[in-house]
């Protein structure tokens, strides 16, 4: 090498190396975690964010948080598996959301679950006008008559992931529309069991059914809703959709449908155990009594009798109000509060799930339990401890608290009981809470109050109707005429029964502390297991391996027929790949008759064709024909990709053709003119032969690319085998198995077809063909 030059490389490496050493130290600065452990959202002034692409809290974080880095993601489970592997900091996602991921996410923990409020509605094309107005007149309709509020309780107050979706059917629809959905996560829209289901899908599929509608769903990223839905591609949307002044401007929102806030996960493990703070902090030290933690934050139902008990007993101690069981034992959990004062048996049932929970004393406060029924309605109250002092002497009574407050309240299964439904009709308000009260379980209402009316009703044949209410709304709603009767574990007091008339008591209610296990004084705890705030990932399994890989399989492909998704997701990649293939072969041999064409325009066009497209990213390519090319077309987001990939496809064809032709000799092609055969006859006889013998290798690494590259066709809304993996893993959380078993498909799709190639190759090879028939 001649000294200059190697001057000059040694200069270039010089360089090269001091540049790496001015970047590197930095860029390895802003990727490190944030310090902590985190104690409030000031601590996150300059962390990594994470949120999904297009939502609102991300947009809250750029204003709130300028100096933190912000990562975006297109879907809720890639931010989650980021901020677990510590690529992030926090999440921002939902509030509603995070409370119903958290069973799942033992190793995350909420720093804050309301740093920002914001209306939800259904987004709709604006020149659908008429429509958006219909469905906000059905959404005023279905609030007066508590119809709302039985959707709202099976995906907001019960446990979403147990939620049966009822059947809305539409015989002969008077018109179609294509709802775009993200298919996030619960309780706003989620796939189980190969369908669509959530709050949003229930209400939307209710509304269609009372307009006479039908309902085409379209999945897309949740980024990809609004473009989608300005482009003309679908006529609706609806996910969690927060309602802003920026989005109006080209979404017609409805009116609002419910509140979303705004929440902040972290790994638990980086959750300070004692945050600094003016206002008071869950206690620390071990407890051996509730007297302990007197001056401690304590939770309790909103609207029960355990306010009064302890603004009586206990005044020193914050008091936390909250509306449903899931969220007493999430701020258990995480530490939020120090105790949650709770019914007994329902303790007792979330004790088996929450083996990190204990009972710290029992008996704290014990009160008789009634059903409620108006004032106005005393007649039926006699009625009804009329025949609660039946059941109690033939012995129907203690069947039904064997049932659900003796034996294992989750395996108890409700009898069938006539419904009279030409009798007099009685309205009850129920909170849907948990058992051994009031569930819902496929569905139905269940548990020992459910049980009891219905078994009254059946007694007196009477019509009874059952409604879903928030807790605390139970007495306002008997009060103000909405229900002839509520029930859910209510207590017996003086103060409410100023404004209803209690039955007889039928239970007792027993008030337990409940507390985490590790803030117990060990001389009261028994050995359990202790618990552990670790990551998921680094602990420990007793299952042997073989039965957790089992299991693992059940619940990523069996469970919900998850593998049809799987099947689905295959067939889709592979109509996509081999129609983009056929036609962009065709179309690439069109292009390279132009590029060797004698007419200088053909030849322009054909250069100018093959770098634009080579020039673009395919992703890009593939949005712009989507919402651009084709924004005012109604066709299928399948036969988009088609063609974006074929138009992608041929431009690289045109090349290989053009390279194989070019690299025949010329002298071949005149010797077979020579020889009488005509151009074209030398072409095909001649060229095209050798031409293809050398282009094989190149187009088969070029097809393998093509299958790869459909892996991206989800962001315009086809549920490929990419986004089947995707939607399984909203469902399982678990990163491994799907993307395992969709890298393990494209492997053996990609194997087959370089076999069919190779065995194409053998067969175009005349040298191998010699060598295979000499003897």
């Amino acid at each position: 090498m001649p000294f200059v030059a190697r001057r000059l490389l040694k200069t270039l490496l010089l360089s090269l190396t001091l540049l790496l050493a001015t970047l590197l130290p930095p860029l390895a600065g802003s990727l490190s975690a944030a310090p902590g452990p985190f104690s409030s959202l000031d601590d996150l002034a300059q962390a990594r964010l994470g949120a999904v692409l297009g939502t609102l809290q991300g947009a809250y974080a750029e204003q709130a948080y300028p100096a933190a880095q912000l990562v975006w993601f297109n879907n809720l489970t890639d931010l989650l598996l980021a901020t677990r592997g510590g690529k992030v900091d926090a999440a921002l996602i939902d509030a509603i959301s995070a409370t119903a991921l958290l069973p799942n996410w033992p190793d995350m923990a909420l720093l804050d679950d309301d740093f920002m409020r914001y209306p939800l509605g259904i987004g709709f094309r604006p020149e659908l006008a008429d429509l958006r107005q219909r469905f906000d007149h059905y959404l005023a309709s279905i609030r007066a008559d508590g119809r709302y509020d039985q959707i709202h309780q099976r995906w907001f107050i019960a446990d979403p992931q147990t939620a049966q979706m009822p059947p809305y059917p539409v015989k002969e629809p008077a018109a179609r529309y294509i709802l775009g959905v993200s298919v996030a996560d619960l309780p706003y829209v989620a796939v189980v069991n190969n369908q669509v289901v959530g709050f949003d899908i229930e209400l939307l599929r209710s509304f269609a059914a009372a307009e006479n509608i039908a309902l085409q769903i379209q999945i897309l990223d949740f980024g990809a809703l609004i473009p989608a839905l300005a482009a003309g591609k679908v006529d609706l949307i609806s996910d969690g959709i927060a309602i802003t002044e920026e989005r109006r401007q080209r979404v017609a929102f409805s009116a609002p449908y419910a509140e979303g806030r705004g929440a902040v996960l972290v790994l638990r493990q980086r959750l300070a155990q004692n945050p600094p703070s003016a206002a008071p902090q869950p206690q620390t030290l071990p407890a051996r009594r509730f007297a302990d933690l007197a001056r401690g934050k304590i939770a309790i139902f909103i609207g029960t009798v355990q306010d009064a008990f302890l603004a009586q007993h206990y005044p020193q101690a914050e008091v936390v109000r909250l509306n449903t069981t899931a969220d007493l034992v999430l701020a258990v959990r995480t530490g939020k509060v120090d105790a949650a004062l709770i019914e007994g048996s329902t303790a007792r049932l979330i004790l088996k799930k929450n083996p990190e929970l204990a009972i710290l004393e029992e008996r704290l406060q014990v009160l008789p339990l009634g059903v409620a029924f108006r004032r106005d309605r005393t007649d039926l109250r006699d009625r009804f401890n009329a025949f609660l002092r039946h059941i109690r002497e033939d012995g129907t009574y203690q069947t039904l608290y064997q049932r659900w407050c003796v034996e294992d309240a989750d395996e108890a299964v409700m009898p069938e009981i006539p419904h009279f439904s030409g009798g007099e009709r009685v309205l009850a308000g129920v909170a849907v809470d948990d058992l051994p009260y009031v569930s819902l379980v496929n569905g139905e209402f269940t548990g020992f109050d459910i049980e009891l009316l219905r078994r009254f009703a059946a007694h007196e044949h009477i019509d009874l109707q059952i409604r879903a209410y928030e807790w605390d709304a139970l007495i306002n709603a008997l009060a103000a005429g909405k229900v002839d009767l509520v029930t859910d574990g209510i207590a017996i007091s003086e103060e409410r029964a100023k404004v209803v008339a209690f039955s007889e008591p039928y239970l007792d209610l027993n008030t337990v502390a409940l507390v985490r296990r590790d803030r117990m004084a060990a001389a009261d705890t028994p050995a359990p297991e202790p618990f552990t705030s670790e990551p998921a990932s680094t602990v420990v399994s007793a299952v042997p391996a073989l039965a957790s890989l089992q299991e693992s399989l059940r619940i990523n492909f069996v469970v919900e027929q998850r593998w049809r998704l799987i099947v689905q997701g295959l067939g889709a990649t592979l109509l996509i790949s081999a129609a983009a293939t056929l036609l962009g072969t065709l179309l690439g041999a069109a292009i390279c008759a132009l590029r060797l064409s004698r007419q200088p325009l053909a030849r322009r066009f054909a250069i100018l064709y093959i770098a634009t497209v080579r020039g673009l990213p395919v992703l890009l390519l593939l949005m712009l024909i989507f919402y651009v090319v084709f924004a005012s077309v109604n066709i299928s987001p399948l036969l988009v990709a088609v063609v974006a990939f074929a138009l992608n496809f041929a431009a690289y064809v045109a090349e290989m053709f053009r390279s194989g032709i070019e690299a025949v000799d010329r002298g071949q092609t005149e010797a077979g003119i020579a020889l009488g055969f005509t151009r074209l006859q030398c072409f095909r006889h001649i060229v095209l032969p050798q031409a293809i013998r050398r282009i094989l290798p190149v187009y088969r690494g070029e097809f393998i690319s093509l299958v790869k590259m459909t892996s991206i066709v989800g962001y315009i809304g086809v549920q490929d085998l990419t986004k089947a993996g995707d939607i399984i893993r909203s469902r399982t959380f678990e990163a491994f198995f799907p993307l395992i078993m969709v890298a393990a498909l494209y492997f053996v799709v990609i194997w087959l077809l370089g076999l069919a190639l190779d065995h194409l190759d053998r067969k175009t090879d005349p040298q191998r063909q010699r060598l295979e028939t000499r003897p």
